[in-house]
């Protein structure tokens, strides 16, 4: 926390908030993505290769996959998810907070779900090639929940849904 009671939220340049930033060169060792995905497969993050190779394999699910007439997950809202998912685990993580892993699925429209609980608190994210909704409960109370677009491009948005949840 800072002086003034509101969290440390480190500035980052926008390549590695955005992630549907894939490959504009900045410096001769790469983009920023490449080099986030190089650190990555360095590190021993055993539970970011199960979520990445999760979200592969929803390629391969047909419609119909749940048999309840479910849209087959988009393949580029499975692209963005890989790339979201990276990128919200290295911002919590350079940010030095706790990270819990996701469940991760599809839903019956073909987006990719990811979903996290601590204690009475859920946040789950809806990922579309466009964009990411996304739903806080907040217990049993339906009045104790809030939705909303997930803005990518600032950093302050990932750092508060998270911190929400941990509180």
């Amino acid at each position: 926390m800072t002086a003034h009671n509101q969290p440390y939220i480190p500035a980052y340049p926008k390549e590695w908030i955005n992630p549907l930033y894939r490959s504009t060169p900045t410096s001769a060792h790469g983009s920023i993505q490449e080099n986030i995905e190089k650190e990555l497969e360095k590190s021993d993050i055993r539970w970011l290769k199960q979520v990445v190779d999760s979200l592969e394999a929803m390629k391969a699910w047909p419609a119909n996959w749940d048999s309840y007439d479910s849209d087959a997950p988009d393949r580029m809202a499975i692209e963005s998810a890989i790339s979201f998912i990276k990128t919200f685990y290295r911002i919590i993580n350079l940010a030095r907070s706790m990270w819990l892993p996701p469940h991760v699925t599809a839903s019956s429209e073909g987006e990719v779900v990811f979903e996290w609980w601590k204690k009475n608190k859920k946040i789950t994210l809806y990922i579309t090639k466009n964009d990411i909704s996304f739903i806080k409960v907040n217990g049993e109370n339906i009045h104790d929940m809030e939705d909303g677009v997930f803005s990518i491009a600032d950093t302050k948005n990932y750092m508060v849904l998270w911190q929400w949840l941990l509180s």
